[in-house]
């Protein structure tokens, strides 16, 4: 598994504010990681959801991008993208338009909208949420920078430490 981790991928962070129609999500930037998995014509897939299955984000499914704005209001999506290639809208008609391709790992947190622009007609992505990070409550915050390494520890490189998520003692 560690052998299809590219250690140092290109990262591409994106704050993205609300737009008026759109939450977006002012406390944790968008996130993408170029070329950040390696792998064979046709392996991309399996690759992708062993990845993210060996370290605890399950629940994967297999699909495109809607060709229209959404976002997810309670959980941070992870896709992975295994084939072909989109040009993906985030954050509202406003919002930036990024380029993604096979072996590429995006981070979209909680409130970003998101769109396929268009995209190769072999795209296909696998995506993941994970249910400890689902409903991260208000008065935890990370920087930017935190929540980056905290998603792509979690999903690329090894088991987080879930202890870290713990909510302090309200008494």
């Amino acid at each position: 598994m560690e052998r299809n981790v590219n250690p140092e991928p290109e990262v591409i962070s994106k704050p993205l504010e609300d737009d008026g129609t759109f939450p977006n999500n002012p406390s944790h930037s968008l996130v993408l990681y170029k070329k950040a998995i390696k792998f064979s014509e046709g392996k991309g897939a399996d690759i992708i959801e062993e990845i993210f299955h060996g370290n605890k984000w399950g629940g994967s499914w297999r699909n495109g991008i809607y060709p229209f704005h959404h976002y997810h209001s309670t959980a941070h999506e992870v896709l992975g993208i295994y084939k072909g290639n989109a040009r993906v809208q985030f954050g509202g008609e406003e919002g930036p338009i990024m380029v993604v391709g096979a072996g590429d790992v995006v981070i979209i947190p909680a409130g970003v909208a998101h769109k396929n622009i268009n995209s190769s007609h072999d795209f296909r992505r696998t995506i993941t949420t994970d249910p400890t990070l689902i409903f991260l409550h208000p008065y935890i915050q990370f920087p930017v920078q935190s929540i980056c390494r905290i998603c792509v520890q979690a999903v690329l490189l090894q088991p987080l430490h879930w202890e870290l998520f713990r909510l302090p003692d309200r008494n």
